[in-house]
């Protein structure tokens, strides 16, 4: 007999199904141990399998519970699921749902394989976790010719690698205790805040790498006779590169102003960076033909003029990796943003997706107002002068146009209304009319 809280029940559930990459199947079943020193509940997803230990003392026992159960009886209390072994292959399950008492029966899986812990494990910093979760989400959701739907750590050079051959993570300084290198599948588990614990420990098995992080272990399958590339000949020489230094204070507004700008959900979400002594961003929705220009006053540029399209979820995510620092050695080769031990490396777009400078623009200087149109713009009144003043004669034409048109909807209305004023009035007259002709006689 193991007993649990609905409550725990409720936040494993919802642990487990993040074991796999992003929309993995849960697992089909759970493994529960008990012993003298606690309870552990075991689930797989493919090459990913996570151990949760509860502290405590209980008798021994072990059974295999669909993952059904934990769907049917999580809650939001603290009050007790029962659940029992059966004889023929039988659990039975009892739980209260408020003040109704809950009672099933559920066919035993298939046992699950009860997998072997490391015998030495090594204390590594917390920053390893954060890498990994970040690799993994650099990493593809399909291999190609090559394993980058993998994760690739390096033991000699101590890096955590991610590629989707569109973007490249890379962090170094991780001294781990082997030489060779591995690759890892892809754990939603590591970027969940319940993992963030005080400690991090790792270890290896001839089949797994194991992450223990409080009272979780990850237990990762090593890939065997996989090939993953070469990621550092896809980074050009920056001998000659443009280079971009964001103002930190302007980090966190172009983040936001990203979000705003036209064109967000349109395939690559394509952004235009025009770096020629200054910093400029452009933007246009498939909506408009009327261009956005967002101005960055406080960052610096040194080098050559350069002009290049990009996706701004590739920006957004290398600011949101604190990376500031953006060298460019050419419009069509792959971008590189770099900050102490982490390394960013995404791929431009093509040209046909440069919007040039254009006085049609709306111009808009990043931190002194919302972007225009956005949710969360304030109203025209106090946008700054100088952007409504800077959109297009082509732009007050249309809205004088628009203006025109309303005025001649206003007169149509009038005209339908007057119209039905008298129609209306009519209509008994035509009534009367009727009436006269039924009792006319008819021709012989």
């Amino acid at each position: 007999m193991i007993h649990l809280q609905r409550r725990q029940v409720r936040q494993l559930r919802s642990l487990f199904k993040k074991l796999g990459a992003a929309r993995c199947p849960a697992p089909t079943s759970l493994l529960l141990k008990t012993d003298s020193s606690g309870l552990s509940i075991q689930g797989s997803i493919g090459e990913v399998t996570a151990i949760y230990r509860l502290p405590g003392s209980f008798a021994e026992e072990q059974m295999t519970i669909p993952f059904a159960v934990f769907n049917d009886t999580a809650g939001s209390d603290d009050s007790i699921v029962e659940i029992v072994a059966l004889v023929h292959q039988k659990l039975r399950v009892a739980w209260s749902s408020g003040s109704m008492p809950q009672v099933r029966e559920y066919e035993i899986p298939s046992s699950v394989e009860s997998l072997l812990l490391p015998e030495v494990w090594t204390p590594m910093d917390l920053r390893l976790r954060d890498a990994l979760a970040e690799a993994m989400r650099s990493a593809a959701a399909e291999a190609t010719r090559y394993a980058v739907n993998y994760v690739q750590l390096r033991g000699r050079t101590g890096e955590v690698i991610g590629t989707d051959t569109r973007q490249l993570f890379i962090e170094s300084g991780f001294p781990f205790p082997w030489e060779d290198d591995l690759l890892i599948p892809r754990c939603g588990l590591l970027g969940a805040e319940e993992l963030k614990g005080d400690s991090l420990e790792i270890g290896r098995t001839a089949s797994h790498l194991w992450l223990r992080l409080g009272a979780w272990s990850i237990a990762l399958q090593t890939a065997q006779e996989k090939s993953y590339p070469d990621v550092y000949r896809a980074i050009p020489n920056q001998t000659d590169a443009t280079l971009w230094k964001v103002d930190g204070q302007e980090a966190g507004a172009l983040l936001n102003c990203l979000k705003e700008m036209p064109g967000e959900k349109d395939p690559h979400r394509p952004v235009t960076l025009d770096l020629n002594g200054h910093v400029a961003l452009r933007s246009r929705g498939t909506e408009s033909t009327q261009p956005m220009e967002v101005h960055l006053r406080q960052s610096r540029v040194e080098g050559s003029p350069i002009k290049l399209a990009l996706d701004r979820g590739h920006l957004r995510r290398a600011l949101s990796l604190g990376l500031t620092e953006f060298q460019i050695a050419h419009p069509d080769k792959p971008i590189l943003c770099t900050d102490g031990p982490r390394r960013y490396v995404c791929m431009p777009l093509g040209k046909a997706s440069v919007i040039a400078a254009s006085p049609e623009a709306v111009q808009v200087e990043l931190g002194e107002t919302a972007i225009p149109g956005s949710r969360n713009a304030r109203s025209e009144a106090a946008i700054p002068v100088r952007i409504r003043k800077a959109t297009s004669p082509v732009l007050t034409g249309l809205v004088s146009e628009a203006a025109a048109i309303r005025s001649s909807l206003q007169d149509l209305l009038e005209r339908l209304r007057s119209f039905s004023q008298q129609f209306q009035r009519l209509l008994p007259e035509q009534h009367k009319w009727q009436e006269c002709l039924k009792n006319l006689p008819q021709a012989s």
